[in-house]
């Protein structure tokens, strides 16, 4: 999504830099095969909505249960995970844990508390979380 849920949306240079890298030196360009190969795509071949992509992903890797279980790790703002425990609540048993980067105990990096993914968008996390 490309915008939050409940709060409006917020943008955080100090922490994260004009591009929202922090200013990652030698990342590869977005036409880069080797990035493009993680990207999910339709019969066209055209890039889908991050949430799509995280079901079409899981449901390969489930196999309606003859599969296997994925860990879905988050590094931003968890609005596509909020929707996709939403939305896709049969698909919760696909998925063995959710790992985020958001917490702080007595020093985030926006409160003494919280880091800035979850300050930019409080929502309800399913109960398999681990803050990292």
């Amino acid at each position: 999504m490309d915008q939050p849920l409940i709060m409006p949306r917020k943008h955080d240079a100090e922490i994260h830099g004009v591009d929202g890298l922090g200013g990652v030196e030698g990342l590869p360009h977005p036409d880069d095969p080797r990035v493009k190969a993680f990207i999910v795509t339709d019969k066209e071949g055209t890039p889908v909505p991050a949430l799509e992509g995280m079901v079409k992903t899981i449901k390969e890797c489930w196999k309606n249960g003859a599969g296997h279980q994925v860990t879905v790790v988050s590094t931003g703002p968890m609005t596509n995970i909020a929707l996709f425990a939403s939305a896709y609540v049969d698909l919760l048993p696909a998925v063995e844990e959710f790992v985020f980067m958001g917490g702080g105990v007595g020093m985030g990096n926006r409160s003494s508390v919280a880091e800035y993914n979850i300050l930019c968008d409080r929502t309800s996390f399913p109960q398999r979380m681990t803050a990292i």
